[in-house]
């Protein structure tokens, strides 16, 4: 548990504990039938949901679950949530409390602004008799809570304080951490493996300073062009235009100046002495030019835009030995983790390739390279 000012962090993912104990709540360990007897709510879950956007921005939504099997239950749930709305509920204020610590002092030592804003409090009762169940749900924005490095995205420096490291060290064994991939991103490095398009930690367990530690990699770093740039871009387009209306022209006219009879001469006299074929013979056939093999370029080398997903994979896995991570495989061809991962598995399938687990990486070979003794990769 985390000592000082951060010591209600675990609130978040303890912060359930707290409120039961003021909400006449019990916890999992307690039967439906005896809190039914009782009175009490049961903590059924507890989840804390990021939402990560491309600017390094976060949404944060955290949920506590109830089950109300009484109709005293119910009545409880319905005073907390009053409180809980109105911003009242003592322990869940806490929560919030340990968040904005932590925040701030991030905030003290990066470079750029982490900040929480935008605190939203809810809740909502569904079902009915035995089968009721209540959620209260905290959400916030938490500003650069990710850094940005072009395509990337990267969560490690805001998951812990110079003085207390990490702030977010537990999950208890009815609580769930859910971190939302982007649209558009891949998964480049992590601790665990993407899950319906999440990474997800379930409790119990503990963490350190690199345990949540994620880099996610986008499709493209190209961003919108701004409202104010249109003027510059119509340009761009305008003198495109021109440009290509001027090559038009110009292969038309050459062109005409390849067509039989268009010699440049006006004379249109018989054929010279000896021009004329034997009699007898046919005319020669005109000879026309071979085109050139479009995968070759003037170099002899082959053009990778003309190739296929699988043969570029295939000619980097020649040039390394028949051997390659994937994510150096990522690196090289500069397409999304996702999209390779897709593309491995599909080429797996085929029996084009295997693919060997070594720890957290991914070795991709040829069918026929033995991977029995792998060397270490510079």
């Amino acid at each position: 548990m985390l000592v000082g000012l951060l010591v209600v962090a675990s609130v978040v993912l303890a912060g359930g504990a707290i409120a039961l104990e003021q909400a006449g709540t019990t916890d999992q360990r307690v039967t439906q039938e005896q809190a039914a007897q009782d009175g009490a709510m049961v903590l059924e879950n507890n989840t804390i949901e990021v939402e990560l956007e491309a600017d390094g921005d976060t949404h944060w939504t955290i949920n506590w679950t109830f089950s109300l099997p009484a109709e005293e239950s119910r009545d409880r749930f319905d005073a907390l949530a009053s409180e809980f709305e109105s911003g009242e509920a003592t322990a869940y204020l806490e929560t919030l409390d340990s968040f904005r610590n932590a925040s701030q002092q991030i905030d003290a030592a990066r470079d750029r602004p982490i900040r929480i804003t935008n605190e939203t409090w809810s809740s909502n009762r569904t079902g009915t008799g035995e089968n009721a169940t209540g959620r209260l749900t905290l959400a916030f924005e938490w500003e650069n809570f990710a850094r940005t490095e072009g395509d990337r995205l990267i969560i490690d420096d805001a998951l812990a304080t110079a003085e207390h490291g990490a702030w977010l060290d537990e999950l208890s064994a009815d609580q769930e951490l859910i971190v939302r991939i982007p649209e558009g991103y891949g998964v480049f490095d992590a601790n665990v493996d993407p899950q319906d398009g999440a990474l997800r930690w379930r409790g119990p367990m503990m963490f350190d300073g690199t345990t949540l530690q994620a880099t996610f990699i986008g499709d493209s770093q190209t961003p919108e062009p701004r409202d104010e740039s249109n003027v510059m871009l119509w340009g761009v387009v305008g003198l495109l235009v021109v440009a290509i209306a001027v090559v038009g022209v110009f292969l038309v006219n050459r062109r005409d100046s390849l067509l039989p009879g268009s010699t440049g001469s006006d004379d249109d006299g018989p054929p010279a002495s000896g021009a004329t074929p034997a009699a007898g013979q046919a005319d020669p056939p005109e000879s026309e030019p071979v085109p050139p093999d479009p995968a070759d370029n003037q170099s002899g080398e082959i053009d990778e835009e003309l190739l296929s997903d699988e043969e570029r994979v295939e000619r980097l896995l020649e040039a390394n030995g028949g051997r390659m991570k994937q994510a150096h495989i990522v690196r090289d061809t500069d397409w999304s983790n996702a999209k390779v991962s897709q593309l491995l598995s599909s080429m797996e399938d085929e029996g084009r390739i295997d693919k060997l687990r070594i720890g957290r990486e991914n070795l991709i070979s040829f069918t026929d390279v033995d991977v029995t003794e792998i060397e270490r990769e510079e």
